[in-house]
């Protein structure tokens, strides 16, 4: 019951643009994101968390800094073997400093994926990416009747689909942001921050 209602609250607490009406518009946008990211290789050393404003951020060397989304924030804690829910108790400062400390010290590079400025994942050199556009295309070549779910309604009572709750269909694609990051939506505006 509990993975049910969970993936219920994911549901509907997406955005505008984190939601689509149909397999193909959601492909689209996996597809789009897998060109905009880049996959960088760089030793541990090279990783340094940084506050910034109070935030923190992940230096890469000459590629700059960047945020971190919470998968990718999790998976730097899980990288450091230190819990992130003492992380997110700390300022950005001291987790700054206790990932400093902590952060695998080897020679095998880190591979980060980055989209814009934000740290989408992290992993160790044995991993193998598999993007959400490949796992699609693959769901549309084989799937090739699928259909998703009608709409939400309003909530006003009327039989017409509309936007209600939240218009969702069911297929959705997005990131949670983490509480020490801060990403700059398309509109000018900021991503709500929250932990």
């Amino acid at each position: 019951m509990q993975n049910l209602t969970r993936a219920s609250n994911e549901l509907f607490r997406r955005t505008q643009d984190e939601r689509f009406g149909s397999l193909v518009e959601l492909w689209q946008h996996c597809q789009n994101e897998k060109e905009q990211s880049i996959e960088r290789w760089h030793p541990p050393q090279v990783l340094v968390s940084q506050p910034a404003d109070n935030r923190l951020t992940l230096a890469m060397g000459e590629d700059g800094s960047f945020g971190m989304t919470d998968w990718s924030f999790s998976q730097l804690c899980k990288l450091a073997d230190v819990s992130k829910d003492t992380l997110n108790k700390l300022t950005p400062d001291t987790a700054s400093r206790v990932l400093g400390e902590t952060l695998p010290s080897g020679t095998k590079p880190l591979q980060a994926l980055t989209t814009g400025q934000t740290v989408r994942a992290i992993h160790q050199a044995s991993y193998t990416r598999l993007y959400n556009a490949d796992l699609l295309t693959m769901v549309r070549e084989f799937a090739t009747d699928f259909v998703p779910p009608q709409k939400a309604g309003d909530g006003s009572g009327s039989s017409e689909a509309g936007t209600g709750i939240d218009g969702g269909t069911g297929l959705y694609c997005g990131v949670t942001v983490h509480p020490f990051a801060v990403l700059e939506a398309g509109s000018g505006g900021s991503w709500p921050v929250c932990r």
